[in-house]
């Protein structure tokens, strides 16, 4: 249906009643009311809800109420009128209802009849106010002139845009203006009625349909900073709309949309968007929901303003606490994601709705494809998908084996092989790793993912790995397919990692540095320190050396860091996981755990590079992320380096020298991380070189240096911070 609903000089007169709402929780609310109605049809559409008659149809508000779990009187016809978008036929407000009549004759005489309404909208003209002040004045005389009926408003109701003759449009309100450099564009729904004027009906604090912009939040400004190439440039957010408590076996629906809503705090780099505007994949995963639609939908996100919603429809069979994620995709590139937690109760009608926003951020990156691995713990299945141009159907493997024991029986295979351990020359660790490197790829990745990779690799550039409950260690695999063989995974482009809930920083520091070498450390790990601090002190604040639990402790807390770099021994065992010993006592994943509730290190956002065995600290079990990556990353970390398995102390100190050497010249991370591992990989018989894993932003390069803590420079004492 046209946005635009007055009638045209010569039209007949519309022989259906009905409006059209947007399809969040009070739009819900209304279909299933008005679905119960003899004679009235509710049309679900993506995004909006159409409810309509042929004859006279009631909204009748205390039904509206309680369908929204809320008391008697809480619903009125400002509520109504901040979901509608248009309607058809007659619209009359009256005190406890709102009425639709197809017939305007039917409508005169109610009118005629009546003495508790409260106001009446001319027939055919859409009757939400935000809208109609984004949609302006009509076109001048194309509107056809009447009488209007003769009625007595109630005078303790006002409505600015109920007065004037029924037959005649509302009062033109000027056009926003637009940037100069952006050509008009036509008139488009009402964003801020999804984005900015609509609010929640309980907690939030603000009525559905009301003018004012929500508290705490600032409208975008009309002009918003310019990229490169004439895109448009500013910060972009997604957004959620949904209810807080949902009724166990019955739908629900998640809107999501991209908007342009300012929120206090939080660098946020430039979305850019070109003049046509841009779309957008968002992928809903939900692994104790059913989700009963598509999975993945687009948006256009328009170059000034926010994108339109898109509904997910979901399903909770079971009580407890949900979450659902919904990722943002250009292509391979990874924008945000969103998190909306709801709690399904038996017997529960809807509860409040609540809005949810998340960060959206990195402009597309040609030749970046990430791919996606979520485990399924209801379904005990892995579902890959790879995120590329053509966005190829996800695959999912059921896998008939616990993976677990294979991974660890290959990783203490990797352990004796740097230890030395194996007797294996040189040319026959290299057979090795290869041969267990291609068992990991036919093994644990299904053939069809095997072929979608195969589809793309020559235009891959850089590869995210993003996981979720994952221990598998993909920069071992080695892809090999008859006809196919192009080296190691990390030989052939850059390969970094991410986790889900984690945004990897754009800016990395280097400085000011912070070095963990434990009292009694071997000879190797403090040569190494030293040749990290000659190469990092130059023209920077000296670094400092962490010997003690308590000032290590501290040192966390504070996020006074650029670089923490740990030299020493991490200690693994499947049944009490990692630990690195300080001071005669353990430091341990679990005493950071304060650490990850803070967000300690989310303001600084610094690298922390783990160069001890085993120190990326993935617990024995094949679908669990666990350890010491997991919590500095959740603590705000903006890059984690660590090893899978044991490295050798030569290659340890070759790899961190040429990585810090490179990322400070100014390589990306990806780029220094491929980097260093080309010259630790002159260790003849050694796979450390293979044993690195970082998670973080490929593209990520060293920033300025941090503001200065305080303290002289040189003037720290070793194990303090």
């Amino acid at each position: 249906m046209s946005r635009k609903r007055w009638r045209r000089k010569g039209q007949a007169a519309p022989d259906v009643a009905g409006l059209t709402v947007l399809g969040n929780r009070v739009g819900a609310a209304i279909a299933r009311v008005m679905h119960a109605v003899p004679g009235v049809v509710v049309d679900l559409r993506p995004s909006l809800i159409e409810v309509y008659t042929s004859g006279r149809m009631d909204v009748v508000y205390d039904d509206i109420a309680r369908a929204l779990g809320e008391e008697p009187g809480s619903f009125d016809a400002a509520a109504l009128r901040g979901v509608i978008t248009e309607h058809r036929g007659q619209m009359v407000h009256a005190q406890d209802r709102t009425i639709f009549f197809a017939d305007p004759d039917e409508a005169k005489a109610y009118i005629a009849s009546e003495t508790r309404f409260a106001a009446a909208v001319p027939f055919d003209v859409e009757a939400a106010p935000p809208m109609a002040d984004r949609l302006g004045a009509p076109p001048s005389g194309s509107f056809e002139e009447g009488p209007a009926p003769q009625c007595a408003p109630d005078p303790a109701v006002s409505d600015p845009w109920d007065t004037g003759p029924l037959s005649a449009p509302p009062p033109p309100v000027p056009a926003q203006p637009v940037p100069a450099a952006q050509p008009a564009a036509p008139a488009q729904p009402d964003t801020g009625t999804w984005s900015a004027d609509y609010g929640a009906t309980r907690g939030s604090g603000i009525r559905g349909g009301g003018d004012e912009p929500r508290a705490g939040r600032t409208p975008p400004a009309s002009g918003s900073a310019r990229g490169g190439g004439g895109s448009l440039a500013g910060r972009r957010y997604l957004k959620g709309q949904c209810a807080e408590t949902v009724p166990v076996g019955r739908p629900f629906s998640l809107l999501v949309s991209i908007v342009m809503a300012a929120i206090p705090g939080g660098e946020l780099e430039p979305f850019d968007v070109p003049p046509e505007g841009r779309d957008v994949l968002l992928v809903a995963q939900a692994p104790k929901l059913r989700v009963l639609g598509d999975e993945r939908q687009s948006v256009h996100v328009p170059a000034a303003g926010d994108s339109r919603p898109v509904m997910f429809e979901l399903r909770a069979d079971e009580p407890g606490p949900r979450q659902v994620s919904v990722t943002a995709w250009i292509a391979g590139t990874w924008l945000g994601e969103l998190q909306v937690e709801v709690a399904a109760e038996a017997g529960s009608p809807l509860g409040p709705h609540r809005d949810v926003l998340a960060e959206v951020a990195t402009e597309p990156v040609d030749g970046a494809v990430s791919l996606v691995v979520r485990y399924d713990p209801v379904a005990r299945a892995y579902r890959f998908e790879f995120r590329d141009e053509d966005n190829p159907d996800e695959v999912t493997s059921n896998l008939s084996y616990d993976p677990a024991p294979i991974v660890e029986r290959l990783v203490t295979d990797l352990n004796d092989l740097a230890k030395g351990r194996t007797g294996y020359s040189a040319a026959q660790t290299r057979d090795y790793l290869l041969n267990a490197g291609a068992q990991l790829w036919t093994e644990l990745v299904p053939g069809r993912l095997r072929e979608q990779f195969w589809e793309r690799q020559e235009r891959i550039r850089q590869l995210t790995i993003l996981a979720d409950r994952d221990a598998v260690p993909w920069e071992l695999l080695y892809p090999m397919d008859p006809g196919h063989d192009a080296g190691f995974l990390v030989e052939q482009f850059s390969v970094t990692r991410g986790v889900f809930r984690w945004r990897p920083a754009r800016k990395l520091s280097l400085w000011p540095a912070r070095f963990v070498l434990p009292d009694r450390s071997l000879p190797e790990a403090r040569a190494e320190v030293a040749a990290m601090q000659r190469l990092l002190d130059r023209g920077h604040e000296q670094s400092r050396v962490i010997a003690g639990l308590t000032p290590l402790r501290e040192l966390i807390a504070s996020g006074n860091f650029g670089l923490l770099h740990f030299a020493c021994h991490n200690t693994y065992s499947a049944a009490e996981g990692s630990s690195i010993t300080l001071d005669n006592v353990s430091f341990t994943p679990t005493l950071l755990t304060t650490a990850v509730i803070n967000k300690v290190l989310a303001g600084s956002a610094p690298t922390v590079f783990m160069n001890a065995c085993r120190s990326a600290g993935l617990s024995a079990t094949y679908n669990r992320l666990d350890g010491w990556a997991s919590k500095f990353l959740e603590a705000g970390a903006g890059a984690f380096i660590g090893s899978l398995w044991a490295v050798s102390d030569g290659a340890a100190r070759e790899f961190a020298e040429e990585f810090y050497g490179q990322f400070r010249a100014g390589l990306t991370l990806g780029d220094a991380v491929s980097r260093a591992r080309r010259v630790a990989a002159s260790q003849a018989g050694d796979p450390s070189w293979l044993a690195y894993t970082v998670y973080g932003n490929s593209r990520a390069t060293v920033g300025g240096q941090p503001a200065d803590s305080g303290q002289p420079a040189g003037s720290g004492q070793k194990g303090t911070p």
